[in-house]
């Protein structure tokens, strides 16, 4: 029987692995500290709030967010996006130590490092903020969503033996529907190989 990603996840979420945010609350972005953040830069700095939870969710310029780091390589990119959110962590809904980078990735223009939520070393569901570094170094962006004020149990209330069977429980009662059969079949196959052009 094949279960896949679905009783994957029935499995990790009956056990009460990963901390999902429900319903946050709206809460007021920190104005001194949205002041420090715009003052730290080195230009004009946009701001977005985060729906879900009221605070902020998007932060640019066409600047450097934090001009007093440099950063011209992958390891010094990883560094300054960790000193921006140990300092402006608050502003995006978390603590800086329930902050764990994640991974790095090189891109076009530069780097992304990721940055994965976590409450008392549980990973918090959709907890990710992304922090972009372009190639000369500067700071031009911080996204994603963090999940403010969290305040909750990490203890599962049943063993892990007692999730994995009622997940497959779950997925035997509503499995998932098979893909349907690819019924497109290219004329200029035969065999495996693909047939000469008339």
């Amino acid at each position: 029987m094949q279960l896949g990603k679905q009783g994957i996840s029935l499995a990790l979420v009956a056990a009460g692995l990963v901390i999902t945010p429900v319903a946050a609350v709206a809460a007021k972005p920190d104005p001194s500290g949205i002041d420090q953040l715009k003052a730290a830069a080195d230009q004009t700095v946009t701001l977005k709030k985060e729906g879900a939870t009221g605070l902020i969710g998007f932060v640019s310029t066409k600047g450097d967010l934090l001009p007093r780091v440099a950063a011209d390589s992958k390891s010094e990119a990883a560094a300054k996006a960790r000193e921006y959110l140990d300092e402006y962590a608050s502003v995006f809904g978390a603590e800086a130590n329930q902050l764990d980078q994640s991974k790095v990735s090189t891109t076009p223009a530069g780097w992304t490092v990721e940055f994965e939520q976590t409450y008392q070393g549980v990973p918090v569901f959709g907890g990710v903020l992304k922090a972009h570094v372009d190639k000369a170094g500067d700071l031009t962006s911080v996204n994603g969503f963090a999940a403010p004020d969290l305040d909750l149990s990490t203890t599962p209330k049943w063993s892990k033996e007692k999730a994995s069977a009622k997940a497959l429980e779950l997925v035997k009662a509503k499995p998932p529907p098979n893909p349907p059969p690819n019924k497109k079949k290219n004329p200029r196959r035969r065999g495996g190989k693909t047939a000469p052009k008339n």
